[in-house]
């Protein structure tokens, strides 16, 4: 669950009471102590590309006992909260630190902070940090912190670990569960009925600085499902204009709101929203839990939220032991979820919600598992303890780190910038000892970009109405069709087609129902099939009757919507189209199938099916012409129109091209690119290219009576002047291409750029100036590093100097300006402003024999990310003007005292600043010889401390002819 600065949000929840398991879920008899919240990051990574990686960080620190229950990041510190009173840094020879319920780590390395160590007399559920960004509040069970009365909830002020000053006692009555921050008031959950005599029960707002009850929330909750009410978990949106809260309750200020209700916070005060669910109804699951909520979180956008339950097995509808994701823009009283994911009967504790991936965590064993209690059924995968899932349909992917032995769970995952931070009650995960914490790189499997084809392209069908072994193609544009041409045995691929029933192209991949009930994945160029691979639908003998493998033989069409993530298909002898959701990065289906929306009666018997944008084409099975039909956000609407009849469509598989169309027989096309640097020229026929197969073979000629063969070539001609070069290209089916370049080679002119001075200043205002070197002269090109040690735009540029560039980083920020020396300029000093005081490094370097008028041929910059005390300057394209580079670092830290010039460099300028966050900069310049391409390496400069706070920047200066 993510905790988000402003607003913040969250996640956790258990009962302290585990004595009973009933179909893997801990059940409570009597009445029990909620615990362990989860907190994350608001500005979660952007993880839109990948899954995190499977193999936990060495790094982060043991927690010896108790629990983790909430993790929260701030800057680049770490906070951690639980039940735990010991603490200690990786490694044997650490010792054992005391901390009472909550920890502060350097995020890099783990280093445990040693001022931030307050004394709590009690546990700890849920830490947020505060919007200043130097303090964070507690919730939990304590009464007292650091000797004085702070009852349940507290303030601290991260430097020092103190109460932060203003902040009063609270006085809850009863343990705060969960905290959120919402505009300018802090949203306190809980089993509390009073906050200070004012009568507050288990869901109010505070003031933030002082802890006192305000006005902006205060609804009535009431009727538990079994024991006493209570509000376990709450979430904000991003925006701050909603907040959902769960827990033990049917009515909420007076109308039904069974366990889940959903306020409007854009306004004065926190009013119910009309948002209802009947999916959590108080009669379902098992009686022995007073709730069986345990933890939501809203995603990024705001657009939705995943819930998570316990409460033992109750079957493939009901809402228990499942995760289930809600829309939050519907309205009424029958809101229905967007899909469930289920487990067979054993809880899921925390959730969190990135761009790409929901990751849930509990003591599951299985996923993907609505068909079976306490035992694998039919579609079902092993996750033991923790898993990740697609947010469109809740199917896996196939990140499975595993945790062993499960635990109760896990009580909070956090998503960061540089991965995921899980915490639990068990010491193993992925095969490796992290006590209660561990810590998931970025970087794992890429999430598939799952594109599939428009038109017009060319449609393929596999097999025909005779099942034949046939691949053929028809190219279709609108109702037109086009000359239809079939592939050879050896393109069509080693696997026979013959008992395909229904396929589907995404990406490089067709996917495949056959006769015999397999689902097969084959690679395809465009061209040639690559063998067909076995996919495993989970065969059990639970639920064998309703998962995906029991339909595969009697599909008759089949296409995917890239949008929703579902599968969509036609049986023999139904008028329904079935859907199920399909991740294709785990080749997992969802083995429970829904009916699509809208009058899918519409679509006769098919024998084929391709979706084109908003609209579905199919082959009927009775006449074999192609129709079509709008399909629009999966909502079939008719009626079907003819699209073409001039051919016989019906197929054992039809989908259409994602490529560009591939004319039958045509010639290869060669392409040539011709780079030269004096005399010296590479080639390069990589951008060659056959529409209808592959090329075989590259021949050069270069023009002098010299030849070549490959791909790329390098050549170096004897004497400057004028050449006829010709590449000739041969597809596979020996037809030629040609490309005939005139190439002009002459000697190398000589680089006389030279280094003529530097400037440098440090400051902490927000003006700053530099002189300019007092050996630059007229006409010389002067380059202006301007670093500050905050994320803060230069507001007051220099005047008559042009920017060139600009990279953050984390609280750094470098903007490099360029001019050309005039007679006014001479000895002047260079001003530079920023919009508030900030520390700052000037760096003015000084060039003679740089091109006039365009002085930089590249650049690029980088920020680091992670810590380190060698930073690394991006790499550049070599060509053949580039003969000179600079290269530039800055760091932001007060334990920098120099930096260490790479080898072979020659150092132009180092400057080291003065108190905490300085800024200290380096910059050298290198010779490089010319060459046609190729690339220049970064260089490394390497400091005396380490930090993640620092920019690297690479320019090559062009020379003056």
């Amino acid at each position: 669950m993510k905790d988000m600065k402003y607003p913040a949000t969250g996640a956790w929840g258990r009962f302290v009471n585990r004595s009973l398991l009933i179909g893997g879920s801990a059940l409570v008899l009597t009445a029990g102590t909620l615990i362990g919240p989860a907190v994350a990051s608001a500005d979660v990574a952007d993880h839109t590309t990948s899954v995190v990686s499977d193999d936990p960080a060495d790094f982060t620190p043991d927690i010896l006992d108790g629990e983790v229950r909430s993790i929260i990041e701030v800057g680049n510190k770490m906070v951690v909260a639980g039940s735990f009173t010991q603490v200690k840094e990786k490694g044997q020879s650490q010792p054992t630190l005391t901390r009472t319920g909550v920890v502060a780590f350097d995020a890099t390395t783990g280093a445990i902070d040693p001022a931030f160590n307050p004394t709590l007399d009690g546990e700890v559920n849920v830490v947020i940090p505060d919007t200043d960004g130097d303090s964070v509040y507690v919730g939990g069970t304590f009464k007292t912190v650091n000797g004085t009365i702070n009852r349940k909830m507290t303030r601290l002020d991260l430097a020092t670990g103190q109460i932060t000053s203003g902040f009063l006692n609270p006085g809850f009555n009863a343990q705060v569960n969960d905290l959120r921050i919402v505009h300018d008031n802090v949203i306190a959950a809980g089993n509390f009925t009073d906050i200070w005599g004012t009568g507050r029960t288990y869901l109010s707002s505070l003031d933030p600085v002082t802890g006192r009850p305000n006005d902006f929330m205060a609804p009535a909750i009431s009727v538990p499902r079994k024991g006493d009410p209570n509000v376990y978990k709450i979430d904000a949106t991003p925006d701050g204009s909603s907040v959902v809260a769960i827990g033990n309750f049917q009515i909420v200020d007076g109308q039904s709101r069974p366990q889940i209700a959903k306020f409007d916070t854009s306004g004065a005060q926190a009013t119910l929203s009309d948002w209802r669910t009947p999916f959590y109804d108080v009669t379902k699951c098992h009686q022995a839990f007073w709730s069986y909520m345990r933890d939501l979180d809203i995603d990024p956008t705001g657009e939705f939220m995943v819930v998570t339950t316990t409460g033992a097995y109750g079957g493939a509808e009901s809402p228990c032991d499942v995760e289930a994701r809600f829309e939050l823009d519907q309205t009424g009283q029958d809101i229905a979820p967007t899909w469930r994911s289920y487990t067979g009967g054993d809880t899921t504790y925390a959730v969190e919600v990135t761009d790409s991936t929901v990751y849930v965590g509990g003591h599951m064993r299985w996923m993907n598992n609505p068909w079976a209690g306490d035992r694998a059924g039919a579609g079902s995968v092993e996750r033991p303890g923790i898993a990740a899932l697609d947010p469109k349909t809740g199917v896996p992917y196939s990140w499975n780190p595993g945790r062993q032995p499960r635990g109760v769970g896990v009580f909070d995952i956090l998503a960061t910038d540089a991965g995921l931070w899980i915490g639990s009650d068990t010491d193993w995960v992925a095969g490796e000892q992290h006590r209660k914490l561990a810590f998931f790189p970025t970087g794992g499997s890429a999430v598939p970009a799952d594109v599939t084809g428009e038109l017009p392209n060319d449609v393929y069908q596999l097999s025909d109405t005779a099942h034949a072994d046939t691949v053929s193609r028809t190219f279709l544009n609108g109702g037109t069709a086009g000359d239809t041409d079939q592939l050879t045995a050896a393109e069509a691929g080693s696997d026979s087609w013959a008992n395909v029933r229904g396929a589907t192209l995404i990406d490089d991949t067709v996917y495949a129902a056959r006769a015999n009930g397999s689902f097969t994945a084959s690679v395809f160029d465009g061209t040639r099939f690559a063998d067909a691979e076995n996919i495993d639908l989970g065969y059990q003998s639970a639920g064998a009757a309703k998962y995906f493998g029991a339909d595969t033989a009697n599909i008759t069409g089949m296409f995917f919507d890239p949008e929703s993530s579902q599968l969509y298909y036609k049986k023999a002898g139904s008028s329904t189209l079935w859907k199920r959701g399909f991740n294709t990065e785990s080749r997992i289906v969802d083995p429970y199938a829904n009916a699509a929306t809208g009058d899918s009666s519409a679509i006769p018997n098919v024998a084929g099916m391709f979706l084109s944008g908003d609209t579905l084409y199919f082959a009927n099975a009775a006449d074999g012409f192609l129709y079509s039909i709008g399909f629009v956000d999966g909502v079939v609407t008719g009626p079907a129109q003819l699209v073409n009849n001039t051919r016989d469509w019906r197929a054992g598989g039809l989908f259409v091209w994602n490529g560009e169309p591939r004319p039958a027989e045509a010639s290869p096309i060669a392409a040539a690119e011709i780079v030269c640097a004096g005399l010296e020229c590479s080639f390069d026929g990589s951008g060659s290219s056959d529409p209808d197969g592959w090329l075989t073979d590259w021949s050069w000629d270069f023009g002098d009576g010299n030849t070549a063969a490959g791909e790329s070539a390098t050549h170096a001609y004897a004497a400057g002047g004028t050449y006829s070069v010709t590449l000739t290209v041969t597809d596979n089916r020996g037809n030629t291409g040609q490309s005939i370049q005139e190439v002009t080679v002459d000697a190398p002119l000589e680089s006389n750029i030279e280094f003529q001075g530097a400037s440098t200043k440090t400051e902490n205002f927000s003006s700053s100036n530099v002189s300019v070197p007092a050996a630059a002269q007229e006409g010389d090109t002067l380059l202006l590093f301007v670093t500050s040690n905050s994320d803060v735009a230069v507001s007051a540029p220099p005047a008559g100097w042009a920017e060139v560039g600009t990279q953050s980083g984390r609280q750094i920020r470098t903007t490099l300006y360029a001019k050309q020396a005039n007679a006014g300029d001479l000895g002047a000093a260079v001003t530079v402003g920023f919009p508030e005081i900030v520390k700052s490094d000037l760096t003015l370097l000084a060039y003679s024999g740089v091109d006039a008028t365009d002085p930089v041929i590249q650049l690029a910059s980088a920020a680091e990310t992670s810590g380190t005390d060698a930073h690394v300057t991006p790499d550049l394209s070599q060509g053949p003007a580039t003969r000179y580079v600079l290269s530039y670092w800055a760091d932001k830290t007060s334990s920098t005292t120099s930096w260490t010039a790479p080898a072979g460099a020659s150092e132009v300028s180092q400057n080291i600043g003065a108190g905490g966050g300085r800024i200290s900069s380096l910059a050298v310049g290198t010779s490089v010889d010319p060459a046609p391409a190729g690339t220049i390496a970064g260089l490394t400069a390497t400091a005396d401390s380490s930090t993640a706070k620092a920019t690297m920047w690479s320019v090559s200066l062009r020379a003056a002819e």
